[in-house]
């Protein structure tokens, strides 16, 4: 008899420690294959990895989410329902191009040119075809938790760095550069093109965040938070003198009224196209000229605040009354002086097309871009990139990849631009044309600057995100 009661206890132990175990694996299970979870650490640390002082130790937290999203690829190899989204054969067809030219051009940037194109496997089968990964409901969170971080840091770090440019526009931490470089606002970014970037994200980020709590009961109070926020980034971006950002926010604003304006019509049949496009080139001139006028207006305006600020606590006030310059050599000026519109984006532009001449079926396989064009150049490129995404995709994957990439973004395009009309009265129609806005606006940014497959980064990632939370909205 006691023999039996070891047994059974020893049974009710087992079957505790089993049920334990069980317990745990779904736990581990559910937060390793949350593809929700992986996007929204992805993108988080990829944001972070722009921030100055803790860019390193982002990367390589990036870098180990990255090794995550592979177990998340073959979790979803396992489930074929997943894995089953819209224009798969194009899409496979790209990624295979992509490893073709990898081997085509095998170099020591060998790995380099795979992990670009694993970083595209994770862009359209994890990003864009999150509808088919993650429940509606979930992704609706996404957006909010995305919006909300994006606007809530982006402003942070933005007061931050106006107020260090009013108080101290040397500062230096760690060999980082804070606030202000090169005539440059920088926040608390490395770099200030990537500050730009985040404040225009940031903007449009409060603008989907305005649905969200249309119907809310404190929904005056949001909206003031909301453009409090939009103030500040519009400032950082006017104080940054990026133009690759500038032109993210005007095509922002100007596709988003257009399309608003085209919706009021009945039928899309009876839109009266000669009326839209006048009123659409005058709101354009207007937009633009008031734009740069008030960028030019700000950058002196602060540049003024910061060197009587740096003045006064320097010399005596009578001084500052009958000397103060704020064109002196050694005053703090927000701006490019020397001013070269282009950057140094014409020179790159005429690199990109000498090297395609060489490669212009297969290309040349996105990591190999610096080492060829040193075969090529005396000095290679005279940046690390082309800063022209659709450049770069015709320099690294030739026509063939140019000419896929291209129908695909045409196929998606449309079909967003098709529902928004049919759908234009349903409930996630305001979310949907903003969305669409705000991918129309990056594909003009990308003419531009690094992005789409320019880099595994965040200005790259960001819009297959909202290609993916565009898409999500489309009927399957």
């Amino acid at each position: 008899m006691k023999e039996l009661c070891k047994i059974n206890n020893k049974n009710v132990i087992n079957n505790k420690f089993l049920f334990i175990f069980i317990k745990i694996k779904n736990i581990l299970n559910s937060i390793i294959f949350n593809v929700s979870l992986f996007r929204t650490m992805y993108i988080v640390f990829s944001f972070f990895e722009m921030i100055v002082i803790v860019d390193i130790w982002a990367f390589y937290t990036k870098c180990t989410i990255l090794i995550w999203g592979f177990c998340m690829i073959l979790y979803l190899m396992k489930t074929p329902d997943k894995l089953k989204i819209e224009y798969k054969n194009i899409i496979l067809l790209f990624v295979f191009l992509g490893i073709v030219t990898s081997f085509l051009n095998i170099s020591l940037d060998f790995l380099k040119n795979l992990s670009f194109v694993y970083h595209s496997i994770i862009c359209f089968f994890i990003f864009f075809g999150m509808k088919h990964n993650t429940s509606q409901i979930n992704i609706k969170k996404e957006i909010k938790f995305l919006s909300i971080f994006f606007v809530l840091f982006s402003t942070l770090f933005s007061l931050i760095g106006i107020l260090i440019l009013w108080y101290k526009p040397e500062l230096c931490i760690f060999g980082y550069k804070i606030a202000f470089s090169q005539d440059r606002f920088l926040g608390c970014f490395t770099n200030s093109n990537l500050s730009a970037f985040v404040s225009v994200i940031s903007i449009i980020s409060s603008n989907i965040l305005y649905d969200f709590y249309l119907n809310h009961t404190k929904k005056i109070i949001y909206k003031l938070i909301l453009n409090f926020c939009i103030l500040v980034n519009i400032l950082s971006l006017f104080f940054t003198d990026s133009n690759a950002s500038f032109v993210y926010i005007i095509v922002y604003i100007i596709v988003r009224v257009f399309i608003s304006n085209l919706l009021k019509y009945s039928y899309f049949r009876k839109a009266k196209f000669p009326l839209e496009i006048l009123f659409l080139i005058i709101y354009t001139t207007i937009v633009i000229s008031a734009s740069i006028l008030l960028r030019s207006t700000s950058q002196r305006l602060m540049s003024y605040v910061t060197n009587v600020h740096k003045l006064k606590n320097s010399v005596p006030d009578d001084y500052l009354l009958k000397d103060f310059d704020i064109d002196k050599n050694d005053n703090v000026k927000l701006g490019r002086q020397n001013y070269d519109i282009s950057s140094g984006r014409f020179i790159l532009f005429k690199q990109g097309v000498e090297i395609f001449k060489f490669h212009p079926i297969f290309g040349i396989g996105r990591g190999n871009l610096m080492r060829f064009s040193k075969y090529y150049f005396d000095n290679g490129l005279i940046f690390s990139d082309l800063h022209n995404s659709y450049l770069t995709i015709l320099v690294s994957y030739g026509i063939i990849g140019f000419t896929i990439f291209a129908i695909f973004c045409i196929i998606i395009v449309l079909a967003i631009l098709r529902q928004i009309f049919e759908k234009k009265y349903s409930q996630n129609s305001l979310i949907l044309i903003k969305l669409f806005s705000g991918i129309i606006a990056y594909l003009a940014y990308a003419m531009f600057e690094k992005a789409i497959f320019s880099e595994i980064s965040f200005m790259s990632i960001y819009f297959w995100l909202i290609l993916g939370f565009a898409w999500a909205f489309i009927k399957k």
